[in-house]
C-alpha cells in the first residue's frame, strides 16, 4: 500500500498553481448528479456558470472526487456556490491510488472540518499549512452542511511533485 507524503516539500516544484482548472471531464467524478444538464461533476469550476449538485442531500457521503493524473501537493481549495445553493463546511479526503482514501486530519488525528461559503458568489481559499498539505493524485471534497442543497464550485492548488511516494 502505498502511502501519502505529509509536511515536506521534497520533489515538488517551488510554484503553486491551480490543479483543475485545465483538466479534461474525465478527471471529475461524484457520487451522484442531480440534473445532468447542469450539475456534472466537470461543470464544477470556479466562476463557472454550473456547479456540481449532488442527487440526495446526505452530508459526508456525498462528494466530488478530481484526478489530476500525477501526484501533487495540495496547498489550497477554493469553493463557491452555485445559485442560491452553497456548502458551509466539508471535509477532503485524498489517495494516491483512488482506492485508498485518507482524510485531512488535525494534529490530533480528528477530521479537519473546512469553512467554506456563506453565499453563492464569494470564492473561499482554504490554504494548508506545510504541517496540513499533502501529496496525493485524487482528491474528495465531502459536503457537510449547506444553504438549500449542497451544490458547488471548487478549484485545487498545488504543486507537482515528482514522487508520491
Amino acid at each position: 500500500m502505498t502511502k501519502p507524503v505529509r509536511g515536506i516539500l521534497q520533489g515538488c516544484s517551488p510554484y503553486d498553481a491551480a490543479l483543475s482548472a485545465s483538466l479534461c471531464t474525465s478527471k471529475f467524478q461524484a457520487s451522484s448528479v442531480l440534473d445532468s444538464s447542469l450539475n456534472q461533476p466537470h461543470m464544477a469550476k470556479i466562476g463557472g456558470t454550473k456547479g456540481w449538485c449532488p442527487s440526495a442531500a446526505n452530508a459526508g457521503i456525498e462528494f466530488i472526487q478530481i484526478d489530476f493524473t500525477l501526484p501533487f501537493r495540495v496547498s489550497a481549495v477554493d469553493t463557491q456556490g452555485h445559485h442560491s445553493r452553497f456548502v458551509s463546511n466539508y471535509q477532503v479526503a485524498y489517495s494516491l491510488d483512488g482506492s485508498t482514501w485518507l482524510s485531512v486530519t488535525l494534529e490530533n488525528k480528528t477530521d479537519l472540518i473546512f469553512p467554506a461559503n456563506a453565499d453563492c458568489n464569494s470564492v473561499i481559499r482554504n490554504k494548508l499549512s506545510n504541517s496540513s498539505s499533502f501529496v496525493t493524485r485524487f482528491i474528495r471534497i465531502y459536503p457537510l452542511t449547506w444553504n438549500t442543497w449542497p451544490c458547488m464550485r471548487v478549484e485545487v492548488y498545488g504543486r507537482v511533485c515528482s514522487t508520491g511516494k
